[in-house]
């Protein structure tokens, strides 16, 4: 089912040694999680033979290592000394290392050259074993890598890792060796004088996503039967009234059916058409959309369970509906149709002359579920599939359509046996390169006569577009069969998870991310992707199954627990379509996999020490963050929310070591923390890739308890990483806001010496914000400068007084946006300096009652929106001072400002660019210049101003 809520997960480099995998699985207050499987237990104990192999190591390696029994020398010394000085190859020579290194390469190519031979037996085989070590190299680099680059933290069983880092000695040799014996036997096979033929675009080919794929070519008739059979027999541009017969086929399992509700099955093989010709009614034919009151589709191609296909939603007796069921499989006829009935049941009370669209590959299916005449799509006729196959080579434009193409191009289509999917596939490839040599290759490919039931999906022409795909193509597209069939792809999050399993790398000054969504248009080009929606792609299931096959070895889609059993010993990546029943047993083993998909969040996630990408709808992703002992995942590089609790595993200290974290990070519940040395224990000066952050110290403005006091201590202890762009603090009740990392840094500089935005929200107890020194030669007063800060918001702050030690010019240099509001007791703003803000565009002063206007109002000439509302008394010499010479100004809104009067003519004609004008509640305003003063503003609103009498009241435009 496609209908689902999904996430996705990666897991660290894959498979490796158990010494890695153990050294993070600890917890500092429970047994550790590596005697949860009798496969951990077996290995923690070194056998003889190890030890014995300890006594043959290189001497400085052996007296270095931690003896049982002695007392237990740090992590991180332990770490220099098995490894030392960061370097991960001390125990190989120069020579040693350079031929590693060759060999690895060596093999790497020949995967790609032998990946053009999938379809021969022995040189797949090769190449399963090819891939398999190069896995076991780039793991034996990246455990070591991990080793030396990860936190403290991450190595808390790091005496384990001593009792087995002697198996990894000698694992460049090994791999080396047996790397050398794989490519002396492809030699005989020649792969390198074999001519390649892969074809690569350009990075800067740009590819028209939104192109209409599904062109309806040759299925006229069909579609005009399809009309009539739904009953929309009206007039259509397609001007034929064939009469169809609908009889009804097999009455047992029309027993119980309901009759209100008719279904008309499409049958054919895969490939010919019939999604093609669904969507197009569903989409395209208006009399569908008239007729019927609520259109819904469904794909069912993984599997239909009538539990997941939720019917009771769409379901209502006033309206008529329209189901299109696509690519229904054999497994609806389980039980005795049983499911299929149940999936019924909730129709009886839909309203009369709904229907359901079944297309499906199984004629057997067709006869049995339909209650009219199922259609059969039978292959294109010749010359239509030669249209539709031009159509896709050459587009609109013909001119490189020479006779000789011409006639190699029909060659290849009468080759396709009628399929719609391969004459759109084959011509995108051949689209790409317009010369007679390489399009014969493709008519003389020996795949052409391989018997159906020897070849890899059983279709010549989509294993040979994927032969002639390069090769980060086929991985990136191979990836996909991670996802259920017909599942619907964004790009954004499938890109990210192409970088997350280092499937895309950065290229110079392209970033790896950018890369990627070039390889996503690619794979669209080529129609290995097709549009779904405007943001939504999908995987003909064809090519699914194809992928699948391929990567069988590789990659394995489980159902439920009982599939653990039968992933295959060297996959490498899982995804989990179910993982309600599975244990913390079964999790640690799928910790071992490189790739893991996940429904929702799994109650162990935290053993999936590796974890580095996270990817969940809507609410999950906040839910991680509720996780117990979610700081073991050291590697995570994306969770949105922290909920602080006082139980273990809740904590702040979870954080600790949570250093790749990046992006944006809330964090709530701080009241939870009851002191500066545990507010230190999260280390977020550490979190160098957070670029935001959000602190919460309650649930509300007003909580039951709370600690003033204790609060400014915690605040104090926080330190968050100079790199953070934007902080929020919401909900905080302590008394004042002047914590010394803000402002003044201590061993590192002041978090506000990046900080574009700041934002205190719902701190109601502030009487004081932030302690800097004004005048004088101080050095330190002139350090503490929000140099980067463009934007800054204070709300309901309502015992704030004053921010006048703030709001100046020389502390604030790039401010644009200054929102205040809501902070009922502030009485003094510097106004009359505001012009000085020679960068600010958006100011908002509203519910501040208690402002004083003694000084008057200057305000910039950059100003572009200007809100004043509720703000003490302001007058009118204030509001014509303050409003003289904005040329800039587009926007205007004065709400309930009861001091102004009078707003002179004169004061408009200096607001050249304004456009929108709103004033409300202004009790004793009683003129603004005449209305010709304000005729050049297109939208006006001017309301409950009940001296106004120059305008009808109230007075809207625009």
């Amino acid at each position: 089912m496609s209908l689902f809520s999904s996430g996705s997960i990666r897991v660290g480099h894959a498979s490796r040694g158990h010494a890695c995998r153990r050294i993070a699985r600890g917890r500092t207050d429970a047994q550790p999680l590596h005697h949860t499987t009798q496969e951990m237990r077996s290995t923690v104990q070194p056998t003889t033979q190890e030890k014995s192999t300890v006594q043959q190591m290189e001497p400085w390696l052996v007296h270095k290592l931690p003896v049982k029994g002695t007392s237990k020398p740090s992590q991180k010394s332990v770490v220099n000394q098995l490894v030392p000085a960061n370097n991960i190859y001390q125990y190989m020579d120069n020579n040693e290392r350079q031929m590693f290194h060759r060999t690895l390469s060596r093999i790497r190519e020949l995967v790609k050259l032998a990946g053009w031979w999938v379809h021969n037996d022995a040189i797949a085989r090769l190449l399963q074993e090819a891939k398999d070590l190069v896995y076991s190299a780039e793991d034996f680099l990246d455990c070591l890598n991990d080793l030396v680059y990860s936190d403290e933290g991450f190595l808390d069983h790091l005496n384990y890792f001593a009792e087995e880092f002697f198996n990894f000695s000698n694992r460049p040799m090994e791999i080396q060796q047996k790397i050398n014996h794989l490519i002396e036997q492809t030699k005989h096979l020649r792969l390198h004088d074999k001519r390649q033929r892969f074809i690569d675009e350009s990075l800067d080919t740009k590819v028209d996503l939104f192109a209409d794929e599904q062109t309806i070519v040759g299925r006229e008739r069909d579609l005009r039967k399809l009309i009539q059979l739904l009953g929309l027999q009206g007039s259509s541009s397609v001007h034929d009234h064939e009469q169809v017969s609908c009889t009804t086929t097999v009455p047992d399992l029309n027993r119980g059916r309901p009759e209100n509700v008719s279904v008309l099955p499409i049958a054919g093989s895969g490939g010919v058409g019939k999604t093609t010709l669904a969507q197009h009614i569903f989409k395209n034919e208006k009399r569908v959309q008239d007729h019927f009151d609520q259109l819904i589709w469904m794909c069912v191609s993984d599997g239909f369970d009538h539990e997941r296909c939720l019917t009771d939603g769409f379901i209502h007796p006033s309206k008529k509906f329209f189901l299109v069921l696509d690519d229904v499989q054999e497994d609806v006829c389980k039980e005795e149709y049983n499911g299929w009935k149940s999936f019924l049941a909730p129709f009886k009370s839909a309203r009369s002359g709904s229907t359901i669209l079944v297309t499906t590959r199984s004629l057997k299916i067709a006869e049995h579920l339909g209650t009219m005449k199922h259609i059969v799509l039978d292959g294109l006729p010749e010359e239509s599939l030669w249209e539709l196959f031009r159509m896709h080579v050459f587009g609109s434009d013909n001119s490189n359509c020479s006779q000789e193409l011409e006639g190699i191009g029909r060659s290849i289509v009468r080759r396709l046996n009628g399929s719609s999917i391969d004459a759109k596939i084959l011509g995108k490839l051949l689209s790409l390169k317009f010369d007679a040599i390489y399009w014969k290759k493709i008519l003389e490919s020996e795949l052409w006569y391989l018997p159906r039931q020897e070849m890899i999906g059983s279709n010549p022409a989509l294993l040979m577009s994927y032969q002639y795909m390069p090769s980060h193509l086929r991985q990136c597209f191979s990836f996909c069969s991670l996802y259920p069939k017909g599942y619907n792809f964004e790009a954004e999050i499938l890109v990210n998870c192409w970088v997350a399993v280092a499937l895309v790398a950065p290229d110079g000054d392209m970033l790896a991310a950018d890369i990627g969504h070039l390889y996503f248009q690619q794979l669209v080009g080529r129609s290995f992707l097709h549009r779904v929606t405007s943001s939504k792609y999908a995987m003909h299931g064809l090519l699914y199954d194809m992928a699948q096959q391929i990567l069988s070895n590789k990659c394995f889609v489980l159902k439920g627990r009982d599939d653990i059993s039968r992933i295959p010993h060297k996959v490498r990546h899982v995804s989990i379509l179910g993982h309600s029943g599975l244990s913390s047993n079964d999790l640690e083993r799928l910790s071992l996999y490189g790739t893991l998909r996940f429904h929702g969040v799994p109650k162990g996630i935290t053993m999936l020490v590796n974890l580095r990408k996270v990817r969940l709808k809507g609410d999950l992703m906040n839910q991680l963050g509720c996780v117990p002992w979610i700081g073991q995942l050291v590697f995570l590089q994306e969770m949105p929310y922290y909920a602080v609790d006082d139980t273990p595993g809740r904590r702040f200290e979870e954080l600790k070591n949570m250093n790749h974290l990046r992006g944006a990070l809330e964090i709530s519940g701080l009241h939870n923390v009851t002191c500066k040395e545990q507010a230190a224990e999260g280390d977020l000066d550490k979190k160098i890739y957070l670029n935001t952050l959000t602190i919460l110290w309650h649930d509300s403005i007003s909580p039951d308890k709370h600690n003033s006091s204790q609060e400014m201590e915690v605040l104090e202890g926080l330190l968050p990483s100079p790199s953070i762009n934007h902080l929020e603090v919401r909900f905080y009740m302590g008394s004042g806001f002047h914590p010394s990392w803000l402002l003044h840094g201590e061993e590192h500089e002041p978090t506000s010496s990046k900080l574009e935005s700041l934002s205190i929200n719902s701190c109601p107890n502030i009487s004081s914000l932030f302690i800097i020194e004004i005048g004088g030669s101080s050095s330190r007063g002139r350090s503490t400068v929000f140099r980067s800060l463009t934007k800054l918001c204070i709300t309901w702050c309502r015992k704030l007084r004053s921010l006048d030690n703030l709001l100046r010019p020389e502390l604030l240099p790039e401010i644009k946006v200054i929102r205040i509001s809501n902070c009922e007791e502030l009485a003094s703003l510097p106004t009359d300096q505001l012009s000085e803000f020679t960068r600010l565009e958006d100011l908002e002063m509203s519910h501040c009652w208690s402002l004083s206007w003694e000084r008057g109002l200057t305000l910039p000439r950059s100003l572009k929106s200007l809100k004043l509302g509720t703000c003490g008394e302001i007058t009118d010499s204030a509001i014509s001072c303050g409003l003289c010479e904005l040329p800039s100004l587009a926007t205007l809104d004065l709400q309930f400002c009861s001091g102004v009067e009078s707003i002179g003519a004169e004061v408009w004609s200096g607001m050249s660019s304004l456009w929108s004008l709103k004033i409300f509640c202004c009790q004793e305003l009683s003129s603004i210049g005449g209305a010709g003063s304000i005729a050049k503003v297109e939208k006006v609103d001017i309301r409950h101003c009940p001296k106004l009498r120059e305008l009808e009241r109230p007075f809207q435009r625009g």
